[in-house]
């Protein structure tokens, strides 16, 4: 079954060159219990609309990197550790009768030779993952669109969520620390159709963060209609925190990055994942 917000689109050309692309995503899964496998499947569309149309021309893959990182695997780290004789293993917590410790560092020894130490940050206590995997139809005549319509996958950050409107105190309130944001939306331009760009701006309080800004560019007649924005970056949020807001905007086929979107585009395809580096 294919997981709608692990969507990815490239798009290249060719007459006269740029002819290569790259499709990137970031995706937070959880695998019930019996396990499932993962495949990843590639396809084309060859001037129609058609996105599994036969690969040909000579078309190759090259520059692959794939990480997987199990953000709960430090939850059986016990399940791993074997006590010896006259040691004890409960709760994380190693204890021993009859015997004399030396604490070292950051390990603590009570009186009754109870040895523990403060259980490290895991990646899953500092992460929220939002995403959307229907479509969310942008109104005509809109310039300035910001999706307001999220799957709440985890929010072990406890964030607060404001609808997001271009005012400065709206979106994902953050409180004060280092951020690492990694976010993919999915563009179709509905039926424009003459080279649509889209650009992702990401504001704190309000104020564009240039350096997280993201491009697309997709062309119809005929068709390879859909495009993908991809961000990733490091942010960090000051004494008493701002607010996280996201904005989608378009411009067709001239040099203005606030076109007024039209047609039917519509956003899918959508993973943002907030994680607290500190």
């Amino acid at each position: 079954m294919e997981y709608a917000p692990s969507v990815t689109f490239g798009f290249s050309r060719h007459n006269a060159y740029v002819d290569k692309q790259t499709i990137d995503t970031d995706i937070i899964y959880t695998v019930p219990s019996g396990g499932q496998y993962m495949k990843i499947r590639h396809n084309c569309a060859l001037a129609n609309n058609n996105y599994a149309s036969q690969f040909g021309f000579g078309i190759s893959a090259s520059g692959i990197a794939l990480v997987i990182t199990r953000l709960d695997q430090i939850d059986v780290v016990e399940a791993n550790l074997v006590a010896g004789t006259g040691i004890d293993i409960t709760n994380n917590v190693i204890s021993s009768t009859g015997t004399t410790y030396t604490a070292g560092t950051n390990i603590a020894i009570d009186a009754n030779n109870v040895i523990s130490s403060p259980a490290p940050a895991t990646p899953l206590s500092r992460i929220s993952y939002y995403s959307r995997g229907s479509s969310s139809g942008i109104t005509n005549g809109i310039t300035n669109f910001y999706l307001n319509s999220f799957v709440t996958e985890y929010n072990s950050l406890s964030l607060v969520y404001t609808n997001q409107t271009g005012t400065a105190s709206t979106g994902w309130f953050l409180p004060q620390g280092v951020y690492k944001i990694e976010y993919k939306s999915c563009i179709d331009q509905g039926t424009y159709n003459n080279r649509l760009g889209a650009v992702v701006n990401f504001s704190f309080n309000g104020v564009f963060y240039i350096s997280a800004r993201a491009f697309g560019y997709s062309r119809d007649t005929s068709f390879i209609d859909q495009q993908t924005l991809n961000s990733q970056f490091i942010y960090t949020i000051p004494s008493g925190g701002q607010y996280l807001s996201i904005r989608h905007n378009c411009n067709r086929n001239t040099n203005q990055y606030n076109s007024v979107w039209n047609d039917g585009a519509s956003i899918n395809g959508v993973s943002l994942i907030i994680t607290k580096l500190d």
